[in-house]
C-alpha cells in the first residue's frame, strides 16, 4: 500500500522513498508463485540509487510496487508528500507516451494533473527541448518518432516537471552515446536543483557506475536484496566501474 506521510523535513538527508519488506505473490494453477520477497529499499532527497539484477528477477515490479501500479502482497512503500508526485519512465517505449498528443502535448501532460502551466513553463520547455536535441519535433505524434525519440520525450517531461521520486526502467538503452550523456546529465540536475530521488535500473554496469551514489542488488526470483553498494564520492570513475562490475559478477552470477 502506498503511505503518505505529513510535513517532511527538507533535508537532503531525508528518505523520500522507501519500501519496508515488500512482497509479491501470485496465485496460479499449480499454486502461489513468488516473485518479490521482503524487499527493502530506501532513496533519500537528492540522490540517485541504482538497481541491479538478474533478467527476469523483478525489477519492474519494483518500480511498478513504487510507483502504486501494483499492490504489493505484504509490506509498505511511503512517499513523504501528498499527493505523491513519481515520475515514472517506461522500459517499453510505447507506454511513455499518449499516442494522440503531440511532442509537447506529452511533455507537458504532469503540468495539466500536478501544477499550473505558469509562466516560465514555455519558456522551460523550449530549453529542455533544444537541450536533448528535440527541437523541431513539438508537433509531431509518437508514431512519427525512433525509439529513442520516445524515450528523450518521456525524459524532458521530468525535466520540465520535475517529481518527488523518478523511477527510470532502463530510461536510455535505445539512445546513442551523446544522447546518454545528455540524459545522464539531466538525471544529475533533476536531482541536485530539486531535490528528486532516482531510482534507476540498467543493465549497462559502466554507466550505473558513473551516475549513482549507491547500488542495489536484487537476487534471483523470489527477488531480495542481496547486497547493498555505496560509493565513496572520492572514488575515481574507473575505480567505481570496476568495483561494480566485480561485485555484480559475484551476486548475480551466484544468483
Amino acid at each position: 500500500m502506498l503511505d503518505q506521510e505529513d510535513n517532511p523535513r527538507a533535508s537532503f538527508s531525508e528518505v523520500v522513498l522507501s519500501a519496508e519488506r515488500v512482497s509479491l505473490s501470485l496465485r496460479v494453477p499449480s499454486g502461489p508463485f513468488s516473485i518479490l520477497k521482503d524487499v527493502s529499499v530506501d532513496v533519500r532527497r537528492g540522490e540517485i540509487v541504482g538497481l541491479l539484477g538478474p533478467n527476469g528477477c523483478g525489477k519492474t515490479t519494483l518500480l511498478r510496487i513504487l510507483a502504486g501500479l501494483i499492490e504489493p502482497t505484504a509490506g509498505s512503500v511511503k512517499i513523504p508528500t501528498i499527493p505523491p508526485r513519481v515520475g515514472f519512465v517506461f522500459q517499453h517505449t510505447e507506454r511513455n507516451l499518449l499516442p494522440w498528443l503531440t511532442v509537447e502535448g506529452n511533455i507537458l501532460l504532469p503540468g495539466r494533473t500536478s501544477v499550473s502551466l505558469t509562466d516560465g513553463v514555455p519558456k522551460r520547455l523550449h530549453r529542455v527541448m533544444d537541450r536533448l536535441g528535440l527541437g523541431g519535433l513539438a508537433a509531431r505524434l509518437p508514431h512519427q518518432l525512433s525509439g529513442g525519440q520516445h524515450q528523450l520525450v518521456s525524459m524532458a517531461r521530468w525535466l520540465v516537471f520535475p517529481p518527488g521520486v523518478l523511477l527510470v526502467d532502463e530510461g536510455w538503452s535505445m539512445l546513442d552515446l551523446l544522447q546518454r550523456q545528455r540524459v545522464h546529465q539531466s538525471l544529475r540536475d533533476i536531482a541536485r536543483q530539486s531535490g528528486a530521488a532516482i531510482l534507476v535500473v540498467s543493465h549497462n554496469v559502466h554507466e550505473l557506475a558513473h551516475l549513482v551514489a549507491r547500488t542495489y542488488f536484487l537476487s534471483s526470483r523470489p527477488a531480495t536484496v542481496a547486497a547493498e553498494l555505496p560509493f565513496d564520492p572520492k572514488m575515481p570513475s574507473a575505480e567505481r566501474s570496476e568495483l561494480l562490475w566485480q561485485r555484480a559478477k559475484e551476486i548475480i552470477g551466484n544468483s
